[in-house]
């Protein structure tokens, strides 16, 4: 049979008084407004720790509540005492109620805090997101030579786990010469010729700091056109993948880049919408290839 002592300790009397005052039900909604509060204001550590003071608080003032005390008095009754199966009976509702009460406490307080660290994580991924910028230079006035660099503006270092692809809509050279539908990567230091859409399985190679760091890459310097071809038209994708530290999903950002020929026949270049379906290069298309140009898009999914 359980033994209960009728005279509490000092340090029971002690954590009675802290965690059972009567404005502890106060106090504990304050610390979890202040823990969603300064979450919004991407302050994690305050919120990880003020959830943490509130699931404490709130395990111990529900340990320490009027009805858990009542509880354990009714244990200590003459009557319930000499009776051990009604003790019994007593002793389990009593277990019950106090473990089944910390047990809820304990997961809302898990919760909490993984709630934060979710919003940690999406603030992370958002702000390199917002703060990546990707430029481009011409090479000598070939856009085969052209580099693309990467540059991180944001607080939150890039893992060495990234790379830069270019994704071909369409290549037309000045002699119909034409190259569409393929990824351009430069992968663990080979250039690789992938289909449109297949993941790029790159090799770490280091990290891109945050406050500006940056990686450059010229991913179609390794080509050239049939004939060495002049291209008088290019629109491409290109593509930075990457994780971020001690994050498994991965990021993608990308800026869609056409490049016309101009009276002169000097190239100019100009961004569009990623997400555009307009055939930016199709006008320099003779009409037996954009006779050819059309059946291939009609095999082509719409993204």
């Amino acid at each position: 049979m359980a033994v209960f002592k009728t005279e509490p300790t000092n340090a029971q009397a002690l954590a009675a008084l802290i965690f059972g005052l009567p404005y502890a039900g106060v106090c504990i909604p304050a610390c979890i407004g202040g823990a969603v509060s300064v979450a919004a204001l991407s302050q994690f550590s305050m919120g990880y720790f003020l959830f943490t003071v509130a699931g404490i608080w709130a395990i111990g003032h529900w340990y320490f509540s009027d009805l858990t005390v009542a509880k354990r008095q009714e244990l200590k009754r003459p009557k319930v005492i000499k009776d051990e199966e009604g003790f019994a009976l007593a002793l389990r509702d009593y277990r019950r109620w106090n473990w089944g009460g910390i047990l809820a406490m304990f997961l809302l307080t898990c919760g909490a805090l993984w709630w934060t660290h979710t919003s940690k994580l999406t603030y992370e991924r958002d702000q390199v997101s917002s703060h990546l910028e990707i430029k481009y230079e011409m090479g000598e006035g070939d856009v085969l030579r052209s580099t693309f660099t990467v540059k991180n503006n944001s607080g939150f270092a890039i893992s060495d786990r990234h790379g830069i692809s270019c994704l071909v809509n369409l290549i037309v050279g000045d002699g119909q010469q034409t190259i569409q539908g393929v990824m351009f990567a430069h992968v663990d230091n080979n250039w690789i010729v992938r289909g449109s859409f297949a993941p790029v399985p790159w090799a770490p190679t280091f990290p891109i700091r945050a406050h500006g760091d940056a990686q450059t890459d010229s991913c179609l310097s390794a080509f050239r056109l049939p004939d060495n071809g002049k291209i008088v038209c290019a629109d491409l994708v290109v593509r930075f993948s990457y994780y971020l530290e001690d994050q498994p999903q991965m990021e993608n950002a990308k800026k869609r880049l056409v490049f016309r020929t101009v009276s002169g026949g000097k190239l100019d270049w100009e961004e569009q919408p990623e997400e555009s379906r307009q055939d930016f290069c199709y006008s320099y298309l003779s009409t037996e290839h954009k006779s050819l140009r059309d059946a291939y898009m009609l095999t082509q999914p719409r993204h």
